[in-house]
């Protein structure tokens, strides 16, 4: 009976999913979200996915048709509509006008709280608009076929867009 009890508690606990497992957020950035809005037919997609510790965040961001060279990248944390200091760097190729790139980076409790509240934007500044060319309100993922809290959808979203971009 005790085996069975023991047995029946190991396959509960293992069974249970980690409090961060399947939190994906989505970006899609264009120059009208920006602030001030910008005349920029450049656009971006990002997929940005946090480890079950809710202690990382790793991305994919795909980018196309920058104005000028690419500088910097950021994620901002500020309600839509208002402009902050940088919160995360995203490390992007520079230079580049097109392309893709990912990566990693931590994350407290409290980023993670302010995340999943809309407080979160990316932003992809270029030499043409220093202050951010494109921009983005991080959402919540509701796309379903892709395994959540997995790499499923960072590497759907890459193998649609290539490695060199759209």
């Amino acid at each position: 009976m005790r085996r069975s009890i023991a047995l029946l508690l190991f396959v509960l606990a293992c069974s249970v999913a980690p409090a961060f497992a399947g939190i994906v957020f989505e970006a899609h950035l264009t120059g009208a979200q920006s602030v001030p809005p910008n005349s920029s037919l450049a656009s971006a997609d990002g997929v940005f996915t946090l480890n079950d510790a809710g202690t990382q965040l790793s991305w994919v961001i795909t980018f196309q048709g920058l104005e000028a060279p690419l500088i910097s990248a950021h994620l901002h944390r500020v309600p839509t509509g208002t402009g902050v200091p940088l919160t995360i760097g995203l490390n992007p190729p520079l230079g580049l006008t097109s392309g893709s790139w990912s990566g990693v980076a931590n994350v407290s409790p409290t980023t993670v709280a302010e995340m999943q509240a809309g407080m979160f934007y990316a932003n992809i500044h270029s030499e043409a608009y220093v202050d951010g060319e494109i921009r983005g309100t991080l959402v919540v993922s509701t796309t379903t076929g892709a395994r959540r809290g997995t790499w499923g959808r960072i590497k759907a979203l890459y193998r649609s867009q290539g490695p060199g971009g759209r």
